[in-house]
């Protein structure tokens, strides 16, 4: 299998594997920094990679991106490399809440199993 990092669509980095799969079989893709130390993706930036396998090339936004929007007319989502500078990062002012001991269910949909005849008789 052979897998590409789309960055704008534009292609940065082309990186063949063979059979490098993690202990999971998931592939993986290693980015070094650039140079100067910044980030090889600009943050913000489009992403997808680009699977050219036997059944045909297959471009698949990455499982582990964190932001992902729908540009307006278009069918497939893009996903958006999020890595602000840490001036610009989000700073929690209150500590996370306690784990409950057991579950709360707040809100509860019966109906939503139900067959649509039920609600709507014929």
């Amino acid at each position: 299998m052979v897998l590409y990092c789309l960055n704008n669509y534009i292609m940065q980095h082309r990186i063949s594997f063979v059979d490098e799969q993690n202990e999971f079989g998931v592939w993986e893709i290693f980015l070094p920094n650039n140079v100067d130390g910044s980030p090889p993706i600009p943050h913000g930036s489009r992403v997808k990679i680009r699977m050219d396998t036997p059944s045909g090339i297959k471009d698949s936004i990455p499982a582990w991106i964190k932001f992902s929007v729908q540009a307006p007319g278009e069918i497939p989502y893009n996903g958006i490399y999020y890595d602000p500078p840490e001036e610009d990062k989000h700073v929690f002012r209150h500590p996370r809440p306690m784990k409950p001991m057991s579950l709360r269910i707040y809100e509860a949909h019966v109906g939503m199993s139900s067959t649509v005849r039920s609600f709507f008789p014929l």
